[in-house]
């Protein structure tokens, strides 16, 4: 869920309305600033429900829309949107009791305003940044972070590996939609780049996205008018099949044979070649281009550590589909058969 976007707004009549999956529809002769002061009053009651058509608008046609639900008695919150955003369904469910937030998929995470939560880390992080920590499997630890908002006025941001130890892995559903954001570098280990994640932002002109990064979503980049170019150095990148991934008439950087060059080519972009993609040693975890029972320890620690998104894909030794102590033994089983044979 967006912080920076209200959970759901009921406007004037005839005007459209806001849902907490960042959803927008501009509204002629009612800017945004100024019918939100007037949304937190409202929905400051103790007792509401509100039932929304939500729409996004681009240069007057309708490129989003769906239905957004918020009800709040005694303190208790549950909201949800679903919505059709260029072609595909997206779906955002939340409730929460107090200060606990219980997602659609089952997790739980506890949200505190953003300075609080930025003096609390033990790591720094920008502090324009909104980061929410998640139990995925309610053992009581923490399995990754992902980033959930951004504030509009940010022009540029540095975007953590880690917070307090805990790897941030997303970013979120319109994380840092509309923002003032000039260019960014997406590394660490950032795994996920969200549905309109960066949508709207006019001033982006360079994307970097590093080779960590598997996933790009639906409108990820689209609608940033000034975007000139977007590298991704990831060959094998997963890229929505949808035409408005990113903004029509930018360039994008790929190596030959790429997904990314699947995709301009496909959806009439310009692409420039970053020539052959680097040789992917299988079972080289740690990157000094062996495979060694450095490897194996490598990939036994970072599993101790609960840090399994710092192992890179390439460790998949045994070409699975999964990283796990099984790829460690299966290292540690060809090290001892090239000694012994």
């Amino acid at each position: 869920m967006k912080a920076k976007k209200i959970t759901v707004a009921c406007l004037a009549a005839g005007l459209t309305l806001v849902g907490t999956a960042g959803l927008i529809a501009y509204a002629a002769g009612n800017p945004y600033e100024s019918y939100k002061s007037a949304v937190v009053n409202t929905i400051g009651e103790d007792n509401l429900t509100a039932h929304a058509a939500v729409q996004m608008k681009q240069n007057g046609k309708v490129i989003a829309s769906g239905n957004a639900v918020y009800e709040k008695s005694a303190g208790v919150q549950y909201s949800s949107v679903v919505a059709d955003v260029a072609g595909q369904s997206m779906i955002q469910e939340e409730y929460s009791d107090g200060n606990v937030k219980i997602k659609s998929d089952g997790s739980k995470y506890t949200e505190k305003n953003r300075k609080e939560k930025h003096d609390e880390s033990e790591a720094t992080y920008d502090p324009f940044l909104t980061i929410e920590k998640v139990d995925a499997d309610e053992d009581g630890i923490f399995d990754y972070a992902y980033i959930s908002n951004c504030e509009a006025a940010a022009k540029s941001v540095v975007i953590p590996s880690e917070v307090d130890g805990i790897p941030v892995t997303e970013i979120g559903f319109g994380a840092f939609m509309d923002t003032n954001l000039a260019s960014i570098t997406i590394s660490g280990n950032i795994k996920t780049i969200g549905a309109i994640a960066f949508s709207f932002c006019s001033n982006l002109t360079i994307v970097t996205i590093d080779e960590n990064v598997t996933k790009i979503e639906t409108g990820a980049f689209s609608d940033c008018n000034s975007l000139h170019n977007v590298t991704i150095k990831n060959p094998e990148c997963e890229i929505s099949d949808d035409p408005d991934v990113f903004t029509y008439g930018c360039i994008i950087s790929g190596y030959d044979n790429s997904t990314a060059q699947a995709y301009a080519q496909k959806y009439g972009y310009a692409f420039e070649s970053l020539g052959e993609a680097p040789e992917v040693i299988k079972g080289d975890a740690n990157g000094d281009e062996e495979v060694d029972v450095r490897d194996a320890a490598f990939i036994a620690r970072k599993l101790a550590e609960r840090k399994v998104n710092e192992i890179p894909d390439s460790a998949d030794f045994n070409e699975d589909g999964k990283i796990n102590v099984r790829d460690a033994a299966a290292i540690a089983r060809y090290m001892a058969n090239k000694f012994t044979s």
